[in-house]
């Protein structure tokens, strides 16, 4: 089980990605062949949330992630 790293988590103003690796993480070029050259090696962005209509408390949403989750117990 991997824990949360708080400074591996993207937002972009609606949607929170994790970009850390863990146990059941794919590269970018397993996922996708035709990426960015820059993203080679690197893990595949996963999906953490969606705040749809305003700008939700994301950086709470994160410490009660890192506090409370594993990477792995979350994306199940």
């Amino acid at each position: 089980m991997t824990k949360f790293d708080a400074t591996k988590f993207m937002w972009d103003g609606r949607y929170l990605m994790y970009n850390g690796r863990h146990t059941q993480s794919v590269n970018m070029e397993d996922a996708s062949p035709y990426c960015h050259p820059s993203w080679i090696g690197q893990p595949r962005p996963e999906f953490i949330a969606r705040f749809k209509y305003s700008n939700k408390p994301w950086k709470s949403w994160i410490k009660c992630l890192v506090d409370n989750y594993t990477v792995e117990e979350y994306l199940a």
